[in-house]
């Protein structure tokens, strides 16, 4: 007969080990019967007890005694009871034993060789398979025949013995486990990190091969397969360029560019030119509500346009219309211009990168936002897959939209800041400061906004609602009304001077009040000494509370609009004579007098050659081309023309000459002083990173151009290492002013521009931008000249731009790298808020210079051009034919590398 055990506490948390076999005769199995009716008559019975009797019919006729192996019975991991059935006492023993939960299967044809495929035990508060403690067995008789396991025989204590060595062992798989999942957790981070250098590669190899075809001549083609375009691009990899330094020196393309060592080159972007003119003309069209709330969740929801003001998303709602997209149509193709932004309103999309299936977008979905920043080729392929409709926005409407909500909002804060008399004499640059300062707030009704007694730190401004001013009387917890202010109306100036407590209680009126609240730490970081305001009267009496919170000053001589002037050391202005001076006129050179030796460099719009004058060949240039076709392709004229006429102003030892310019049928070019040094990007590139002896003579050189950009009213807005250059004594000039922009003081601009690693986020959300931008690309500069990459990266320009909007706080700072003096301006020049950037208050750049990581360094020096620079170009002239000279340079290392 087969014998089975089952129980009500097996679980599969449990570990039958296979099969379990007994010796058993079938002439006892009446008195196994008996004993089971006796033993339920005095003890609890053992529950599905009576599975032993289950099979007892069959082979009644034998006599002799037999043997029946079971498959399957549940492993007991607390205690194993081999016993025959014939005893009352083994029955009861049997009833008393701890029946343990069992742990899994194991179909091993041997007992100690434990399964390297066992599940891992869960590890419930009943399992002791987890446990240190040793195994708890009942005491009892073992008599009877010896238990048959897998046709092999043990005694109870030997199986028992066993038990305890499978417990180690599963306790030792669980280690090792764990110990592969650790590995793998390992091996998945190094997989991304290689994914992410995969992917700098990439780029590196396609900027390579966009120069390499920018400067081959075109010829019409016919259109290549894939097979052959892949082939033909395999090859290009494969051509061996000797550079003008590697013909010289006679080092390989290969030593010289190791893969190690390999960078990508940044590019700036730009979108076309916006003034106030465009601005009229905005469309609206009619939504039902449904369509409404549609696009604005679908702007809630997506990680660029939900930190747009809820002013602005209103104004996008209703300029978007809707276009009808039949089944299988194209919204958008990869790699061609994009210019809209779309809203899912019905249907649904399929999105395909390289032909490859990749998603699908359903109702409400929001994509190709980049292309409302600047004219940019689309990543992706969008295609409806049934008859589809979207909301669309194009990238000028939205422009529009953002500059005309933000002029709104400047002008309303600067008619309300010119309503306070105490304000209202200061200059337009400063009430523009203040104004970007102005902090909405909202109070619900009966809220207090200044209690009595407190400390004043803000003033109010009262955009729309009603306050009610209260005070306490004398001698009394009774308070009185003294009045209402309203629209337009203000309190709590004296806080802009003064710390003195409040005298009066300021409390909501019904409905709530909008306020514009301007704190005095803004206010004394902008416009300085406060003490001036108590050099006038202003009778408030009419407007705020009587004696309350009014502004009463007695006259006198001071002033409120005391403007300061930006002065140039005599230092610097002898060298900007000496210069003006010792420099020839080159006006007058003609273009086929200019000798071509090599090419120095390609660019996002060209290439740049170096170049001698026939007529005096002791004078080298940088001619720099543009075609024609490219620059009207982008829309660029506009910043083509800017640059020239403001780089033909510019006489400044720290910015790069612009002599004179040229242009042909396919081409136009300017005449630049030649920077032998090389690029800034090219010497970290091949260093790695930058201690702050490097950093600080770079920044300090960038300080002086900028200095003298801003003083003019000029925006530089593209610094990045790439437009450094370093000239024969290792100093730093500016070059590359493609997206410098003239805008006076205390204006702003709206174009977009710049680098996306460092654009500023004001840029990024069109909200108008003027010089505090150049102070976040500093900051910028700084992180990346100390550790190698700047501190937002990626391959996905949008990704750049959300990460940038999170702000520098969620960037981590290596101590080992970023000194703290060096972490604090750079988290002080990238301060989300532009107004309080440093370099962007009343001191400007001058607080910059004296600042802690300045510490020490000789400005007076760097004027003088006196102090050494710490990298030191050789630059070496070698003959290659009669009377030509080519210009050779390497870059040798002072001992602080």
């Amino acid at each position: 007969m087969t014998l089975g055990v089952t129980t009500s506490n097996l679980s599969e948390s449990s570990l039958p080990l296979g099969s379990f076999s007994t010796q058993y005769t079938t002439s006892d199995q009446q008195s196994v019967e008996n004993s089971l009716k006796l033993s339920r008559q005095h003890e609890k019975p053992v529950e599905n007890f009576s599975d032993f009797s289950a099979n007892s019919s069959t082979n009644h006729s034998h006599n002799q005694p037999q043997t029946q192996e079971f498959s399957a019975l549940p492993f007991m991991t607390q205690s194993i009871i081999s016993t025959t059935m014939k005893p009352l006492q083994n029955v009861a023993a049997l009833q008393q034993t701890e029946v343990p939960h069992p742990v899994g299967y194991i179909h091993s044809p041997t007992v100690p060789a434990l399964s390297p495929v066992l599940p891992i035990p869960s590890r419930t508060a009943n399992n002791n398979l987890a446990s240190n403690s040793p195994v708890k067995t009942k005491q009892y008789e073992t008599t009877g025949l010896p238990i048959i396991l897998d046709g092999r025989s043990y005694e109870p204590e030997e199986l028992i013995s066993l038990i305890q060595r499978l417990r180690q062992d599963i306790r030792g798989y669980t280690d090792h486990i764990r110990w592969l999942e650790q590995e793998l957790s390992q091996t998945r981070i190094a997989l991304n990190a290689r994914d992410r250098d995969i992917d700098k590669l990439k780029s590196v190899l396609d900027q390579k091969l966009h120069n390499n075809v920018s400067l081959l001549p075109t010829y019409p083609v016919t259109p290549l397969s894939d097979t052959s375009r892949q082939l033909i691009m395999h090859n290009k990899l494969n051509v061996t360029r000797v550079s003008p330094t590697s013909r010289v020196a006679g080092l390989s393309e290969s030593v010289l560019q190791s893969p190690e060592k390999l960078r990508t080159k940044k590019q700036g972007v730009s979108g076309e030119s916006f003034t106030e003119q465009r601005l009229s003309g905005l469309v609206h069209h009619d939504k039902d509500i449904w369509s409404a709330d549609l696009i604005r969740d679908a702007i809630s929801n997506n990680t660029f346009l939900k930190h747009l003001e809820q002013s602005q998303i209103e104004e996008i709602v209703s300029c978007m219309y809707k276009k009808q997209i039949p089944q299988g149509c194209f919204i958008i193709r990869e790699g061609e211009p994009g210019d809209a932004l779309y809203v899912v309103s019905d249907g649904i999309l399929e999105v395909y990168k390289e032909s490859t299936l990749i998603g699908r977008m359903e109702v409400g979905r929001a994509f190709g936002e980049l292309a409302l920043l600047y004219n940019c080729k689309r990543t992706a392929s969008v295609r409806a897959l049934t008859n589809a409709s979207v909301w669309a926005l194009d990238r000028r409407v939205f422009q529009k939209i953002m500059m005309a909500t933000c002029l709104h909002k400047q002008e309303e804060n600067m008619k309300f800041l010119k309503s306070v008399p105490a304000l209202k004499d200061l200059s337009s640059e400063k009430m523009n400061k203040l104004a970007d300062v102005l902090e909405p707030v909202f109070y619900e009704a009966d809220e207090y906004i200044i209690r009595e007694g407190e400390l004043g730190e803000t003033f109010f401004i009262i955009k729309s609602g009603k306050v009610r001013v209260t005070h306490t009387v004398e001698g009394t917890d009774e308070t009185q009304e003294i009045r209402q202010l309203s629209d337009g109306d203000w309190f709590g100036e004296r806080a802009l001077y003064t710390c003195e407590k409040r005298s009066a209680n300021v409390i909501s009126a019904e409905g709530g009040v909008h306020l514009l609240l301007l704190d005095r730490s803004n206010f004394i970081y902008l416009i300085g000494d406060l003490n001036e305001f108590k050099s006038k009267t202003y009778d408030d009496v009419s407007r705020s509370p009587v004696g309350v919170i009014s502004t009463s000053y007695q006259q006198s001589k001071g002033y409120v609009n005391k403007e300061e002037t930006v002065s140039t050391s005599t230092t610097a202005q002898t060298i900007l004579e000496r210069q003006s001076k010792d420099s020839l006129s080159f006006t007058e050179i003609e273009k086929d007098d200019l000798e071509p030796i090599t090419v120095l460099g390609v660019g996002g719009f060209g290439c740049v050659e170096l170049v001698v004058w026939k007529k005096n060949r002791s004078k080298s240039f940088a001619l720099k081309r543009m075609k024609k076709q490219h620059i009207v392709h982008t829309r660029q004229q506009e910043h083509i023309c800017s640059e020239r006429k403001i780089m033909m102003e510019l006489r400044c030892p720290f910015i790069c000459r612009l002599y004179c310019t040229y242009k042909d049928n396919k081409f136009v070019y300017m005449l630049l002083e030649a920077c032998l040094g090389g690029e800034l990007w090219t010497v970290l590139r091949n260093k790695g990173r930058f201690d702050d002896i490097v950093t600080r003579f770079v920044v300090a050189c960038v300080l002086e151009a900028f200095t003298y950009l801003h003083t003019q009213g000029i925006l530089y807005r593209d610094l990045k290492p790439e437009n450094l250059l370093l000239d024969h004594k290792g100093y730093v000039k500016l070059c590359d002013f493609g997206f410098a922009k003239r805008v006076g003081h205390g204006k702003k601009t709206w174009t977009f521009c710049g680098t996306p690693e460092y654009v500023a986020p004001e840029i990024i959300l069109n909200k108008g931008h003027d010089h505090s931008a150049d102070y976040w690309s500093l900051g910028i500069l700084i992180f990346e000249l100390l550790t190698g990459s700047p501190p937002f990266t990626g391959t996905d320009p949008m990704k750049i731009y959300n990460v940038v909007l999170r702000g520098i706080d969620c960037v981590e700072f290596h101590p080992h790298h970023i000194s703290r003096n060096a972490s604090a301006l750079i988290r002080r020049l990238c301060a989300q808020n532009p107004a309080e950037r440093l370099g962007y208050g009343r001191c400007g750049i001058i607080d910059i210079k004296q600042n802690k990581y300045f510490q020490g360094f000789d400005w007076i020096g760097l004027h003088r051009g006196t102090l050494t620079a710490p990298i030191q170009p050789v630059v070496s002239y070698i003959c290659i034919h009669q009377k030509k000279y080519l210009f050779a340079y390497r870059l040798f290392y002072l001992s602080i590398f």
